[in-house]
């Protein structure tokens, strides 16, 4: 029986291990996060080296532009898989940054009207993040409760 090579492409790859457990691609266009999780396993282990505080696109990619071209090529070469599979958007990053970053592109450049920006976008946005943040502090709890009975 032949055994099918893993797909590592810039953007878009299949992961392996426990990350393989969610989906079975994943695309990571950053690296670093705002949210400084006590929990996160990026900001030890292998993601180390490359970790900061503040999300960034990842050295491979020219610009975001570029990223996403190269994403749009290397699903289209793989399409069927993916529908199968599922993808999970970023091991490595807070998706809110990127969505705010990018909305905040398509104001500037008049494509995004001023009114949805700030009358739609900015209080979802703030809810979605009070949501995250309350998460987090869960979890930290938690996290914590584990270490002292460790």
């Amino acid at each position: 029986m032949e055994t099918k090579k893993r797909f590592n492409g810039k953007a878009l790859y299949q992961p392996s291990g426990k990350a393989g457990e969610y989906a079975g691609w994943a695309v990571n266009f950053y690296t670093g996060c705002s949210n400084n999780c006590d929990y996160c396993y990026c900001k030890r282990g292998v993601m180390a080296h490359v970790w900061s505080n503040r999300p960034h696109l990842k050295k491979c990619f020219k610009s975001e532009f570029d990223a996403f071209s190269i994403f749009k090529k290397e699903v289209e070469k793989n399409i069927e898989d993916v529908r199968k599979s599922g993808l999970l958007l970023s091991f490595t990053t807070d998706l809110c940054f990127q969505c705010m970053h990018r909305a905040n592109e398509l104001a500037i450049a008049g494509e995004l009207s001023p009114d949805y920006f700030h009358n739609v976008l900015m209080p979802k946005t703030k809810e979605a993040i009070t949501a995250v943040h309350n998460m987090k502090a869960e979890l930290d709890n938690v996290h914590k409760q584990i270490e002292k009975r460790s």
